[in-house]
């Protein structure tokens, strides 16, 4: 009864994935979350092993990776590659995309939401591998206040928040010293802060290393704390080996993580302390505790996964606090995990879109005084309404979708022009 109600609905997004990819210029997540979306509309599960694939270069910052797996599908798959014009979008696209790492924004959100839901599974197991880590922090330095057990979330979090305390003590600092003068390091370049934090302060509904501005669709992050401060350093001018300046495609939150270091020194402590248990128990506890400080470290805000894990996966750092220990650098998660989140950052790329050609239409027509008004009054009753809602500790948002026209900005710049010739 209601197959062509449904039937319609998919043609629309088609089109306006079509659109949006043809003519409007993306960042690389924007990019690869938005044409996924649309192969998986085209062509559905018979690429379901390459889109998962695609995934997994997603969430591990291989950008290059993703975009030619990519292509190889658009050019091998009929129902692509018998559009040329629409080929030739998406090369052209690859071609010309941007990032700014004080951006990002659909990446901000998945990083942000996959965080977040890695750290609301965890169970039994890694709350037993948060009791031997709470052990060896007392034994560190008695003075940290830290639950002996941990049984909830709650204690969860205070254990793994206060374990960078130990760089207090005198043994952590000199290694992390150490640590701190390495070729990979001298790379950081955390700059300024952007506000004033004395008379300035930015209250966000949004978690982890979202701009408090950002779009936040359908309610889908709690508020955990007020008053809270995101993204509030800038990048290091004129560092020109700064991490950010050869990562444009990473979120920049506040640069290469040293309290990643902090946890390398505490994981070569505690297998000497646990030297005993078996060795697939050791291993256990090892992937636990990099999901939790990973999950931990993201969804409060800390750093982007790109900040931590490019410290945890160094040589030189893991050699200088290691030691002779050699520690998996994968994160453990389930893969349900990955899937469903990916899905929503890909909607919440597609939303993203739509808001900015709607801006884009009413800011660019000309002659529409009244629609000018009538907008600018719309504008005014949303931000008393998000006043209220924080008052409240709710966040309301709507969702529009019409028609794309063309979004190309001139002041994006390109970024490896004619690199997928060769591909396309």
């Amino acid at each position: 009864m209601y197959s062509h109600l449904f039937a319609n609905k998919k043609e629309t997004k088609v089109k306006q994935l079509k659109q949006i990819i043809t003519r409007t210029r993306l960042d690389w997540s924007d990019f690869i979350l938005l044409t996924t979306s649309l192969l998986k509309q085209l062509i559905g599960t018979q690429i379901q092993d390459k889109l998962y694939e695609i995934e997994h270069l997603y969430l591990d910052n291989r950008k290059e990776e993703a975009i030619q797996a990519i292509l190889t599908v658009c050019q091998t798959e009929t129902s692509i590659s018998y559009d040329k014009a629409l080929l030739n979008a998406i090369c052209t696209q690859a071609n010309h995309l941007t990032n700014d790492p004080m951006k990002l924004e659909s990446r901000r959100y998945f990083e942000t939401k996959f965080s977040l839901n890695i750290w609301q599974s965890l169970e039994q197991e890694e709350f037993s591998t948060l009791t031997k880590l709470s052990a060896l922090v007392h034994d560190i330095d008695p003075t940290i206040d830290i639950p002996k057990r941990v049984n909830t979330l709650k204690e969860a979090e205070i254990v793994i928040g206060r374990m960078e305390q130990i760089w207090g003590t005198k043994e952590i600092q000199d290694q992390m010293r150490t640590i701190m003068s390495s070729g990979l390091f001298q790379r950081k370049d955390r700059g300024t802060t952007r506000i004033d934090e004395e008379n300035d302060i930015i209250g966000s509904s949004n978690l982890g290393i979202m701009h408090s501005s950002a779009p936040n669709p359908d309610n889908a992050f709690p508020i955990v704390r007020f008053n809270r401060h995101p993204d509030v350093n800038l990048i290091k001018p004129n560092h020109k080996n700064g991490y950010s300046a050869t990562n444009t495609h990473v979120p920049f939150v506040c640069s290469l993580s040293g309290h990643t270091g902090v946890l390398l020194l505490t994981i070569r402590r505690f297998l000497d302390k646990y030297r005993n248990d078996d060795q697939e128990v050791k291993e256990k506890d090892i992937k636990n505790l990099i999901k939790i400080f990973f999950s931990f470290t993201c969804k409060s805000g800390f750093h982007s996964y790109g900040e931590i894990f490019t410290v945890l996966r160094d040589p030189e750092v893991q050699k200088m606090a290691l030691s002779n220990y050699i520690i998996p650098s994968k994160l453990s998660f389930q893969e349900q995990c990955l899937h469903n989140t990916y899905q929503l950052a890909c909607d919440y790329a597609y939303q993203l879109q739509i808001k900015k050609t709607i801006n884009h239409e009413i800011s660019t027509t000309p002659n529409l005084p009244s629609e000018q008004s009538r907008w600018s009054s719309i504008q005014q009753n949303i931000h008393e309404s998000h006043i209220r809602s924080k008052m409240t500790g709710h966040c309301q948002s709507t969702t529009t979708t019409v028609p794309l026209k063309n979004t190309c900005h001139s002041e994006h710049t390109e970024e490896s022009p004619a690199k997928w010739q060769v591909l396309c």
